[in-house]
């Protein structure tokens, strides 16, 4: 009878041998490592490409230990007892360890499967698959290296951080977010409504406008100058910055990241440059005052005696004879009277004014044309004999007083009239120089005319028949 078996075993040899084959080839060239060691730690087998770590071959490998090639003796005996551990408790195990390149020393990271069994005779051995994680780890940590950098700048540059999620409400802080208003990390809750309670009332409308600008996508990235509420109620300024980190399939909203950081002093250092810049420019206008008021206290006089243009073209000329003060003042009295006598002019008058001899001047004048008045030295004293009566009829007020100058006294009357009911009273300021925007200043302070000094007599008494006719 023929053998009918024969042709079907060489098939199923030339089979198993296809397999074997391919399963060598597999085992050859796959990258990862692959180990089978016995009860003591040996190699019984190896691939190729732990044999190209160890800068060896598969067969060299057999019988001998990862200390043979290269291993520092102290992580080979780790190998070894790890690898003992495991078949002794008989479970398979995933394992983190880092093995040593034995050709250039660089270490590499693995992540190892190492399932424990027993041979055909009972002994123990153990299958190590090993996949090389070294670029994952590597980039791990290059992640954490960046991120430790990054808070060693936040800590420098005192910057807190947040991250919102906008659905649950859940805010995530670093510790300098914490700090800057005075809590203990983690002290206040994780949550966008508590963050909110730490804006400051009058700013919170404000901040949560230019949110919503950021969420609807109508800017593309939010930023805030605001105060917020530190844990004692202090107030501090922050800068507050952030921009949209997630959006879902749909486009909406899901993280919003940001960066806030305490200006305070900033701030405080804003105000000072302005109180500076407005301390300056007073500054300058009284130096503007000054220069123009010496130049017509010392020039006009002058003029008036000698006729300067005369000096100036050297046709100055001197005549003697008998000069009398007293009968030069009636005679300017008696013109002044004629005037206010034509004019029907009488009444009350209040001068407030610093400069003791327009002062003089000025209260002989009112004295010889039969006018009452009650001087005062500075804006305060004038307010205070304003609203203290009798009313007064007219107010001549210098504009450089001390303790409160002509235009704060001005609007302070001015307000006390509204306030109390009373009739509103003419104020002339008298100022020297009287430049275009010190007289916008006095008009809008309620001053009503101006009189440039030094003060002229026929300037002074036409402001008198202006604001005096028809007192009666």
């Amino acid at each position: 009878m023929p053998d009918t078996q024969a042709p079907s075993d060489t098939a199923q040899r030339l089979a198993d041998q296809h397999k074997l084959s391919l399963f060598e080839a597999v085992f050859e060239e796959i990258p990862d490592v692959i180990v089978l060691k016995d009860a003591h730690g040996n190699f019984l087998l190896c691939n190729q490409t732990l044999a190209r770590l160890y800068n060896s071959t598969p067969r060299a490998m057999v019988g001998k230990h990862d200390g043979d090639f290269g291993v520092p003796q102290a992580l080979a005996d780790g190998y070894r007892a790890n690898v003992q551990a495991i078949m002794a408790r008989g479970e398979t195990e995933v394992v983190f360890e880092d093995s040593r390149n034995a050709l250039t020393g660089e270490i590499r990271h693995f992540k190892s499967i190492k399932r424990p069994f027993k041979d055909a005779q009972g002994n123990n051995q153990i299958l190590v698959i090993a996949h090389d994680i070294t670029d994952i780890v590597r980039a791990q940590q290059q992640v954490a290296q960046s991120e430790q950098r990054l808070q060693e700048v936040l800590a420098a540059t005192q910057e807190g951080i947040w991250d919102w999620h906008v659905a649950s409400g859940r805010v995530v802080h670093n510790p300098q977010w914490y700090r800057m208003l005075g809590f203990a990390e983690g002290e206040i809750t994780g949550h966008v409504d508590a963050f909110s309670t730490r804006i400051h009332p009058e700013d919170k409308p404000g901040v949560w406008e230019s949110l919503r600008r950021l969420l609807s996508g109508q800017d593309e990235f939010y930023r805030s100058e605001h105060r917020m509420l530190q844990k004692d109620r202090t107030i501090i300024w922050v800068l507050d910055r952030g921009r949209v980190a997630e959006r879902n399939a749909q486009g909406e909203v899901v993280r919003v990241v940001g960066a806030c950081m305490d200006i305070s002093e900033r701030k405080r250092h804003e105000v000072e440059l302005t109180e500076a810049l407005a301390l300056a420019q007073s500054a300058t206008r009284a130096k503007g005052e000054f220069v123009s008021a010496m130049g017509h206290e010392l020039h006009t006089p002058l003029n008036d005696i000698l006729d300067l243009s005369k000096v100036k073209m050297g046709k100055l000329e001197l005549h003697y004879g008998p000069f009398g003060p007293m009968q030069s003042m009636d005679e300017t009295a008696a013109l002044f009277q004629q005037l206010t006598q034509s004019k029907g002019l009488q009444g009350r008058l209040l001068v407030a004014g610093d400069h003791i001899n327009d002062g003089t001047v000025i209260e002989s004048m009112l004295t010889r044309l039969g006018l009452q008045a009650e001087f005062v030295d500075n804006g305060h004293a004038a307010f205070e004999a304003v609203r203290r009566g009798p009313p007064f009829d007219l107010i001549l007020m210098d504009v450089p007083m001390p303790v409160m100058d002509g235009p704060q006294a001005a609007g302070c009357i001015r307000q006390w009239e509204i306030d109390s009911g009373a009739a509103r009273t003419p104020i002339v300021a008298m100022m020297a120089g009287a430049f275009a925007e010190d007289r916008q200043r006095c008009a809008e302070a309620g001053m009503d005319d101006v009189l440039t000094k030094p003060i002229d007599r026929a300037a002074l008494g036409q402001a008198l028949a202006r604001w005096l006719a028809g007192v009666t």
